[in-house]
């Protein structure tokens, strides 16, 4: 949680369109450890190392140590291989209890190593029993023995078990990590968060992210399914909570290793290169955690350091985590440091000030006041005077639309507006008028900015009031609604009083979920008139408890919101599954029926297999209803839209089936025009390019339509084919698709027929078979089936099918040649290859029942 001053300071990163990620600084408020990922600005070692030409930083890092005689036999042979890189031995020793006498220390300190900090007792979990204070007694006293050590200077920390159990809780960075020891000492960084590199990451050949079988090399190595301490894709130091800098640890460790494939297994070190092969590309950090518990020899860390040298040379660069602490002082933060000298906040922010991907500095405090943007192209920081000291302010940084990147100070002692034009801050205070004085009392009244409807343009939140800048009128100005009754952003004291903005429902816009000891709800944001007025949950305590408590005493419980759930981790959570209590976000939704997502919001909703991604290509109100799609050699797209499901456009069967072509007029992938083709079909299912036309299923005909004359209407309507069963508009004849046999194969859809061609008059009963036709000559024939949805086919002529029950069968004997003898005895030719348990396509998204007792 944030400290509270009598400052508030809103930095408003104003653009000139609303195309603006108006919600990139939300992170900020939202207490989430866990908020980086792939699409997060980056924080590149270029941009703190000091030294030309490394592209990536390995931080070797043993835990567990309480006997040096133990770690100096394992260590030695790993120490000695990196001297002969450039005469140092750059090691982060992570140690419980030791004898700051011990004459080893000495030895090593003079060596490169570091001493850090790994907790007295090495509790798993470090919160837990209860009993809060004895969590952070065993880190301080750690912390104070290692500062005791003469010569070492303890800078970084590792929660004990942290990559096998959910160990870590936002309860220990703020009121642990983020406060001093009784003696004064401190930390600057945390390295217990994990870092996987997936499939997903465009910039990662598929040969690194993937395995020999084609699966995702890394994410096997993560212990459970409900483990938590992870992000994906961010090989970066990143802040937590203004005062941490978190070092991302690497998937594999040791211990994750032998926990998938046992100890020493070449398997797992040879993963660990692939991983800093990953962490090159990406110019990140690899920190390496080990252990000298039998579960990796020395040997195989120096294989790793071998392959490091012979591939990359110079631009891999060896640290230990003290080492990384001095430069990111040095080279990218001024000489200052996130903490200052009594370890409270020193007034540093790493933000992305230009929305170019890169993490850029802001500092204000009475040693220095300065902007450093990363310049890309030139690898080098430009830097100018920043306006106001920042440190304990609340500041709050936003986007908003007006003539540059702003600047919003809103004091108990002044008021100003700077805006960011070509590297100057300039005074523009306009954007004061109406804007709430929220530090009358000095203390934090709970102004928030968030961009509420995803205009680009972000409003400012209150515990009583919403408001809009309106720009003709240059105030800010009071919406029709504010958060919830019963709900505050802060308490009377100015601490958290357990609101959280979070799209609960998927729809793109942020939700409120309020709770406390007391009481807790649910909110769904409406819109810009209503705000949030769908309350669909609530409920008191402790008779309820539908919501675990997010706020606890003004400060956070342990929360935070990730992966689709709500997450609690603290003292009391140890007897709980996983050491976590959590809600999933369809537990929350579980009796409210679920809303049509957005284009973007449903496109962010698939999660694919490795390899693969969804781009969208159109959505409404290009197409309306989509079933079926086809391409045309001009790269047209064939839509059937079955407007008239289920009851027809009237409710008594009136047709209303589209179909229409969309056309990319500009050639950027995406489809911006749509012409209706042919309209009042009833209920069709496919089509399919054929000739100077399409074909179309919709029972009880095939249909051949045609353009004739260049209008885009289709003038030519011909039933090749007619008396497929007209059903169950689900049960339909659908699937029209070529075969290497030069036929074109269609799916019964369970409703059978006898079938006639228009040309041949042949007749043929399908009852219990699929169908292929030829359409220029009226042939047709029966094949081995049925199928209810899409009858497809592979490259090698396989024909596959599916019905409602089961995801996918293929037909291994075909209907053709069984018929040849008519007395043989033969097994089902429809073999099924996927179950609805284990299919690997399946909806993630909550499932509402559609049927009643």
């Amino acid at each position: 949680m944030k400290s509270h001053s009598s400052i508030t300071l809103l930095i408003a990163l104003a653009l000139t369109s609303a195309t603006v990620k108006a919600d990139r600084f939300n992170y900020l408020d939202d207490q989430n450890p866990y908020y980086v990922n792939l699409d997060f600005p980056k924080l590149i070692t270029p941009q703190w190392i000091g030294e030309d030409g490394v592209d990536a930083v390995v931080i070797l890092s043993i835990d567990d140590m309480r006997n040096s005689a133990t770690y100096e036999s394992y260590l030695r042979p790993i120490l000695e291989r990196l001297k002969q890189i450039d005469g140092r031995a750059p090691v982060s020793i992570f140690t419980n209890s030791i004898d700051p006498q011990d004459p080893q220390l000495q030895q090593w300190l003079k060596e490169g190593l570091s001493l850090e900090i790994h907790t007295i007792d090495h509790p798993c979990p470090c919160l837990s029993g209860g009993d809060f204070a004895r969590a952070k007694s065993t880190y301080d006293r750690c912390v104070d023995l290692m500062t005791s050590i003469p010569n070492n200077r303890p800078t970084a920390f590792r929660m004990p078990c942290c990559d096998s159990l959910n160990t870590p809780s936002p309860r220990f960075w703020a009121e642990i990590f983020n406060k001093t020891t009784g003696q004064g000492n401190y930390l600057t960084i945390d390295s217990s968060v994990f870092n996987i590199t997936t499939p997903n990451d465009p910039s990662i050949p598929m040969d690194l992210a993937l395995d020999e079988d084609g699966d995702s090399r890394f994410e096997h190595y993560i212990p459970f399914d409900s483990f938590v301490n992870v992000i994906k894709d961010y090989p970066y130091p990143f802040v937590q909570g203004e005062l941490c800098w978190q070092f991302p640890c690497v998937i594999p460790s040791d211990w994750e290793g032998q926990n998938v494939q046992r100890p020493f297994n070449p398997k797992t070190v040879e993963d660990m290169k692939h991983a800093l092969d990953a962490v090159v590309i990406k110019k990140g950090v690899y920190p390496l955690v080990f252990h000298p518990h039998g579960w990796i020899r020395s040997s195989q860390i120096i294989e790793i350091i071998d392959h490091a040298v012979k591939n990359y040379g110079k631009r891999v660069k060896f640290l230990t985590f003290r080492e990384c602490a001095d430069r990111i002082q040095s080279n990218l933060l001024s000489g200052q440091s996130l903490r200052n000298k009594n370890g409270g906040d020193n007034g540093v922010r790493i933000v992305d000030l230009n929305d170019d991907g890169l993490l850029d500095v802001a500092i204000g405090n009475d040693q220095l006041r300065t902007t450093r943007i990363w310049d890309a192209d030139k690898q080098r920081w430009s830097e100018f005077d920043f306006p106001i000291p920042i440190a304990n302010s609340n500041e709050q940084f936003f986007s908003h639309s007006l003539d540059g990147t702003s600047l919003l100070v809103n004091t108990k002692a002044s008021r100003g507006v700077w805006q960011l034009q070509n590297h100057q801050w300039k005074s523009n205070e306009r954007m004061l008028t109406g804007l709430p004085d929220a530090t009358a009392t000095g203390l934090d009244a709970g102004l928030r900015m968030r961009d509420m409807d995803q205009d680009g343009f972000s409003e400012v939140i209150t515990n009583t009031e919403v408001l809009r800048w309106e720009a003709e009128d240059l105030t800010w100005k009071p919406l029709p609604f504010s958060i919830p009754v019963g709900t505050s952003i802060t308490n009377e004291a100015g601490l958290d009083a357990g609101l959280r903005f979070v799209d609960i429902d998927d729809d793109g816009l942020d939700d409120v979920i309020f709770s406390d000891d007391q009481n807790y709800s649910l909110h769904l944001f409406s819109d810009m008139k209503t705000g949030w007025n769908n309350k669909v949950l609530s409920g008191s305590r402790p008779e309820q408890n539908e919501i675990p408590i997010i706020s606890l005493g003004g400060a956070n419980n342990g929360s935070w919101f990730s992966g689709q759930y709500l997450w609690v981790q603290n003292e009391f959570t140890q007897g709980l599954p996983a050491l976590v209590d959590r809600r999933s976000f369809d537990q929350l939704l579980a009796n409210v029926p679920p809303k049509a997502k957005s284009p973007k919001a449903a496109l962010n909703a698939f999660e694919t297999q490795p390899g693969f991604r969804v781009e969208l290509v159109a959505a409404e109100p290009l197409v309306m209803d989509p079933v079926a799609f086809d391409w045309d050699s001009k790269g047209r797209l064939w839509v059937v839209e079955m407007a008239d499901y289920p009851l027809g456009l009237d409710g008594k069967g009136k047709p209303g089936g589209r179909v229409k072509f969309l056309t990319d007029t500009n050639g950027d992938g995406k489809y911006d025009t749509s012409t209706l083709f042919a309209d009042e079909i009833g209920y069709p299912s496919d089509v399919m390019v054929w000739r100077n036309g399409v074909l179309i299923s919709a029972a009880p005909n095939i249909w051949y339509m045609e353009d004739s004359n260049g209008d885009g209407k289709a003038d030519i309507r011909t039933a090749l084919f007619t008396g497929f069963g007209e059903g169950n508009q689900q049960h339909r004849v659908n699937g029209l698709r070529w075969g290497l046999d030069n036929w074109v194969h269609l799916a019964n859809g369970d409703s059978g027929g006898v079938i006639r061609s228009s040309k041949t008059d042949e007749t043929i009963n399908i009852g219990g078979r699929d169908l292929r036709v030829r359409p220029d000559t009226g042939e047709l024939q029966a094949l081995t089936g049925q199928t209810q949805h899409g009858r497809n086919r592979d490259d090698w002529g396989n024909w596959w099918g599916a019905n409602n029950s089961n995801p996918m069968f293929q037909y291994l004997l075909q209907d053709q040649y069984l018929a040849r003898n008519p007395h043989i005895s033969y097994p089902n030719p429809r073999h099924p290859v996927a179950t609805l348990q284990d299919s690997p396509i399946f909806p993630i998204s909550r499932v509402m029942s559609h049927w009643e007792g």
